[in-house]
């Protein structure tokens, strides 16, 4: 997946940009994501500085695609929040074509509404970075039986549509067209004609929401 995003970007000269404040420890997130990146031929790399307004809306200008970091989705959201206008700017980016890749938490805060966590039978939710707004994205849905916070969440907003990725799965989305990559499957989670319904992909799938 991270292969594509690059080549979709413009390749080895694309500009990266690392958002790794989901993560306990942001630094060593952010090591991680360079190490990952340049790795795979990404030779611009640098890591959002929140803690300057103009140099973050710069820099987010600037890429050409931005990393979200897995962690508690909660914590990433927070942090971009704080930073006056930056979730906006981010919006202005993906609308105008900036390549947004994130695992686990870091795909989740692409939603308009995310879940932030639930157990005991209570999904829980707040303002995610907005991407998606039709969207409702979860992680680890079948390794972790997360199916359920899926079905509440979209019971309760039955003009959204739940996408839930497995672990070590995920989906490109291009022109409104998602294609599942990966091992395992996608769970696609909607209200029609008075109930749930689901439908499962598996890699090289496709399907609209």
């Amino acid at each position: 997946m991270l292969k594509r995003a690059i080549r979709q970007a413009g390749g080895g000269r694309s500009r990266v940009l690392i958002c790794p404040f989901a993560w306990r420890d942001p630094k060593e997130a952010a090591d991680f994501a360079k190490k990952l990146f340049r790795g795979l031929g990404a030779r611009s790399v640098e890591v959002l500085d929140i803690r300057d307004h103009a140099q973050a809306v710069m820099q987010v200008s600037n890429a050409d695609i931005i990393w979200y970091s897995g962690g508690l989705q909660k914590r990433q959201v927070l942090a971009l929040a704080g930073v006056p206008g930056l979730v906006r700017t981010l919006q202005t980016a993906y609308a105008n074509g900036t390549v947004m890749v994130g695992g686990s938490a870091g795909a989740a805060v692409m939603s308009k509404l995310m879940i932030s966590g639930g157990s005991s039978g209570t999904a829980h939710t707040r303002s995610g970075l907005g991407f998606l707004p039709k969207v409702v994205l979860d992680q680890h849905v079948i390794a972790r039986s997360r199916e359920w916070r899926l079905r509440q969440v979209i019971s309760k907003n039955r003009r959204l549509v739940g996408v839930g990725l497995d672990e070590r799965t995920g989906v490109l989305i291009q022109n409104g067209i998602f294609r599942v990559y990966g091992k395992s499957q996608v769970i696609v989670t909607e209200w029609k004609q008075g109930q749930l319904s689901e439908r499962r992909y598996k890699r090289g799938d496709k399907f609209t929401v």
